[in-house]
């Protein structure tokens, strides 16, 4: 399940268990189980549509508000 960022290998989510060509289950990553297991109970309530919205407006400020304020500030 390790990644490895020098080569580009990124961490798996969730590993098959197969024993004699059969699959058994899947061994998730606590976070990653995490945020599957929210995003089934938010599609199930349906409530997707006002988490995506919420979820891509903290995204934008997270990624791009905060980081350009200043270089927006000196162009006004």
């Amino acid at each position: 399940m390790p990644g490895d960022d020098e080569q580009g290998i990124k961490p798996r989510v969730c590993v098959p268990v197969r024993e004699h060509g059969m699959l058994l289950a899947f061994l998730w990553d606590l976070p990653s189980a995490d945020a599957v297991l929210l995003l089934r109970a938010v599609i199930d309530n349906g409530d997707f549509e006002d988490y995506w919205a919420y979820h891509q407006q903290r995204e934008y400020l997270r990624d791009h508000a905060t980081r350009y304020s200043d270089e927006l500030a000196l162009a006004a």
